[in-house]
C-alpha cells in the first residue's frame, strides 16, 4: 500500500477560491436595465420589447403586459414577440430588436432623442428571398 500524498499547506484554500471563481463566472450576469430616458419621456424594455412608457413630470405611466406588435403578411398574422429570442442592440437613444422567421427578418426599433416628447417605433420587414410580399396590417401597440 502506497501512502497518500497530501497537498502542500495552504493549497486547499487556493483550490476553494478557484472553485468559487469558476462558479461565479458560470452564473448569468444580472440583466442590465434597458431604458431610454431624455428627462421628458422614459421608456423601459425587457428582452421582448417595450414594457412601459412614462412622462415623469406629468406623473403618468402606461404599462404593457407584452409588446404586442404584429404584422399580417400575405394574409398570415405574425405576432412579432412570439418569434423567439431577439438580437438586441442598445445605444443611448435607441433600442433595436431583430427577429427572424424564414424567410423574413423583423427589426423593431425604438428611438428617443434628447429634445423629443415622444418615442418612435419602426417595424421593418425584409425578405431573405427577395420575393414580393404584401403587408396587409400592422398593429404597433396595445395597452394592458
Amino acid at each position: 500500500m502506497t501512502p497518500k500524498r497530501l497537498p502542500p499547506p495552504g493549497f486547499a484554500p487556493i483550490l476553494f477560491i478557484l472553485a468559487a471563481l469558476i462558479l461565479f463566472a458560470a452564473l448569468p450576469a444580472a440583466a442590465e436595465e434597458m431604458a431610454l430616458d431624455n428627462g421628458r419621456i422614459r421608456a423601459e424594455f425587457n428582452d421582448r420589447g417595450l414594457v412601459s412608457i412614462a412622462a415623469p413630470k406629468a406623473g403618468r405611466t402606461l404599462a404593457f403586459s407584452a409588446d404586442p406588435s404584429s404584422v399580417t403578411i400575405d394574409g398570415v398574422p405574425i405576432l412579432i414577440g412570439d418569434l423567439g429570442p431577439a438580437e438586441i442592440e442598445t445605444t443611448p437613444a435607441k433600442v433595436a430588436y431583430r427577429y427572424a422567421r424564414d424567410p423574413f427578418t423583423f427589426d423593431v426599433v425604438y428611438e428617443l432623442k434628447p429634445a423629443w416628447d415622444f418615442l418612435t417605433k419602426q417595424i421593418i420587414v425584409a425578405s431573405a428571398r427577395s420575393r414580393a410580399f404584401r403587408i396587409n396590417e400592422v398593429k404597433v401597440l396595445a395597452s394592458s
